[in-house]
């Protein structure tokens, strides 16, 4: 089978292929130790424990990455504020307008 790019790895892929091999979701969550209903998760939400569980399963077959399965989850960002290098400076959230209590006076 042919290596899939990383365009190509999204939800629909990654599910086909666990289809491919003969599994569906819940056969697989248990197969690799998770409750099905946490493995369900991991379409929307993070969990690095099953995506890394998937990924090893995924590569023994196909050699792909964690970072080509998941590109927006990966690398793993460790600042949660804002980085005004990467979206430019910061827009204030009050309005330019004068202020309610100078209106209402």
């Amino acid at each position: 089978m042919p290596r899939r790019t990383v365009q190509e790895w999204d939800v629909p892929a990654i599910k086909a292929e666990i289809s491919r091999r003969g599994f569906n979701q819940a056969q697989l969550a248990l197969h690799l130790g998770f409750t099905p209903s946490r493995f369900r998760h991991v379409w929307n939400r993070t969990d690095r424990p099953v995506e890394q569980k998937l990924c090893d399963w995924i590569n023994e077959e196909i050699k792909v990455s964690i970072k080509e399965l998941w590109p927006d989850r990966y690398p793993i960002s460790t600042t949660r504020g804002y980085d005004s290098k990467r979206n430019g400076p910061p827009r204030s959230q009050k309005c330019l307008e004068r202020s309610d209590a100078e209106r209402a006076a």
